[in-house]
């Protein structure tokens, strides 16, 4: 396996291709083509998401964590 794994590595570089379930695993199933193909757009349509071109993305999502932190602190308290 190790030596089988070293060629991979050695014929693709750093990248090695993902193996395309329909055509490379020969799956026929009419339902798993749907699944894979919703899949497909669903992951198109979050690359193309306007949220990926910003360059504070991350500052975004940790002000976005704190504030639901805080939402849920407030509504314990509400509670108690």
């Amino acid at each position: 396996m190790l030596q089988l794994f070293q060629q991979v590595y050695k014929r693709f570089s750093d990248k090695v291709p993902l193996l395309d379930p329909v055509k490379d695993m020969k799956i026929e199933d009419k339902s798993f083509k749907k699944v894979v193909q919703k899949i497909s757009t669903f992951e198109t349509r979050l690359e193309e998401h306007a949220v990926n071109s910003k360059p504070d993305l991350l500052d975004v999502l940790e002000t976005f964590r704190r504030k639901d932190s805080l939402t849920k602190e407030l509504e314990n308290a509400k509670s108690r």
